[in-house]
């Protein structure tokens, strides 16, 4: 488990290293975001909703980038490459039914060259577009607001080589913990942090005695 303060650097170190996957808040804003966005949105906005939201959670998406403008402009006649991407987005431009959104969103992450680096935001909308063909009845930030709620019931797994801040995983344990990232840290962060690994700690700061944050 490595142990960083800002969200933003979990994003981009996850991008970085092979493996890691970024611990998701149980209310995980960028989904309910993502689920307005596609489910507000009809034609070639919601290809372009869908692709944005495949750009958070995996790496290597600018090579589908002409794919993605193509199919949401309605052309084609010059796309050799990534054709299986540019029919699916085509299908979400051509029909308002969630199903052809989850079958892009497959698409990508079966990709050649593709790594998912936000694994649980994925999962997650995978989920919540799967219960919302099962219950049509709601819209589809509604049913990703069933799946967040049933993973802060049920608890979940998360993967050995997880990036996390310290307020997404307190009362977790790990057999491994990296803090990376000490600045900024208040005292009750800082424990958190502290006391996550089972077996090993290991603290990255620049200075040899490490404080919290006033």
């Amino acid at each position: 488990m490595a142990i960083l303060n800002v969200t933003n650097r979990c994003h981009a170190l996850a991008r970085q290293v092979d493996g890691f996957h970024v611990v998701e808040p149980l209310g995980c804003p960028d989904l309910m975001r993502a689920t307005r966005a596609i489910g507000d949105a009809s034609g070639g906005d919601r290809v372009k909703a869908v692709f944005n939201f495949a750009k958070q959670c995996m790496t290597k998406m600018s090579d589908y980038e002409t794919a993605a403008k193509t199919a949401a402009t309605g052309g084609s006649h010059r796309v050799r490459t990534r054709l299986n991407q540019l029919n699916a987005l085509a299908a979400v431009r051509a029909s308002d039914k969630l199903e052809v959104v989850l079958a892009a969103l497959k698409s990508f992450y079966e990709g050649d060259g593709v790594r998912v680096c936000r694994r649980e935001l994925l999962t997650s909308m995978v989920n919540a577009l799967k219960f919302n063909l099962a219950h049509p009845e709601l819209d589809l930030t509604s049913s990703a607001w069933h799946v967040r709620d049933l993973v802060r019931r049920q608890g979940r797994r998360l993967p050995r080589l997880s990036l996390g801040r310290p307020v997404l995983i307190k009362g977790l344990e790990f057999d491994h913990a990296i803090v990376l990232d000490t600045d900024g840290l208040n005292a009750r962060e800082l424990y958190v942090a502290l006391t996550r690994g089972c077996r090993t700690l290991t603290v990255l700061s620049p200075d040899q005695e490490v404080k919290p944050a006033k």
